[in-house]
């Protein structure tokens, strides 16, 4: 290598060194982020707003919108510039938004509730779902009662016939009959559900000792006492004649 040859060599050297020397070194710390588009626009609108400048705050609003559907500061925004342009139930909408995005500390709740509140357009509350209760089974009911007359009614216990009678809708007459005897007891079972008329004869001669309007309800006792004072006749016309008094007069003939 010539001496001119070698001098050119280092001084190519030194300055690649040089500028080594001279390079910054790479940072660590990340670049601050650029603020969103929707909060960009946010805070024209919140500008455009003060100034004064309802509509345009809204058109700024609205695209802050179309970027975060779901910012609440948005939403707010656009709600109170559209109330100053009087658009009443667009700016109704968009608080009610507020309302659904804002958790129960956010500060802008309680101004959207009180201008929804004021303006009569609160949304409604969630209907809550009852669960249907299975109604009762409707099973037959049950009719007794005590058969009682002061005094008797001739020789000893009287037999007499009961009957339970139901007219429905259709005209179809339902109708229970039993035997019994007075004084005694009476018992009907298996009876549907319904108004009934009660009834109490004597057989011979027959006489209607009672009469009553009784509503029998499903899978229930309906227990009546039927006596002198609740009959049918007055207690005067009775006690009847001894059916075996009269047997005695026939076979006497």
């Amino acid at each position: 290598m010539t001496p001119a040859a070698a001098v050119a060599a280092m001084l190519l050297a030194g300055i690649v060194l040089g500028c080594q020397r001279e390079a910054p070194a790479p940072s660590l710390a990340a670049p601050p982020a650029p603020p969103s588009a929707a909060a960009s626009f946010i805070a024209e609108g919140d500008a455009l707003l003060a100034a004064g400048d309802a509509a345009g705050a809204v058109t700024r609003y609205e695209r802050a919108i179309a970027v975060e559907p779901e910012n609440i500061s948005a939403r707010y925004g656009l709600g109170t510039a559209l109330s100053h342009l009087d658009r009443g139930p667009e700016a109704a909408v968009q608080f009610q938004w507020v309302l659904k995005l804002g958790g129960a500390r956010s500060p802008l709740v309680p101004p959207a509730r009180a201008w929804l509140a004021k303006q009569n357009a609160l949304p409604a509350p969630p209907t809550t779902t009852r669960v249907a209760v299975p109604p009762e089974p409707r099973g037959p009911g049950r009719v007794s009662g005590r058969l009682g007359w002061r005094g008797g009614l001739g020789g000893g216990d009287t037999p007499v016939e009961i009957e339970l009678s139901q007219d429905n809708i259709r005209g179809l007459s339902l109708t229970r009959r039993t035997a019994a005897r007075v004084p005694g007891e009476f018992r009907l079972e298996r009876v549907t559900p319904g108004h009934y008329r009660l009834s109490v004869r004597t057989r011979t001669p027959s006489i209607e000792l009672w009469s009553r309007f009784v509503v029998v309800e499903p899978n229930a006792d309906v227990v009546v006492e039927l006596n002198t004072e609740n009959a049918a006749v007055p207690a005067e016309t009775l006690p009847l004649p001894d059916p075996r008094t009269l047997r005695g007069r026939g076979e006497r003939r």
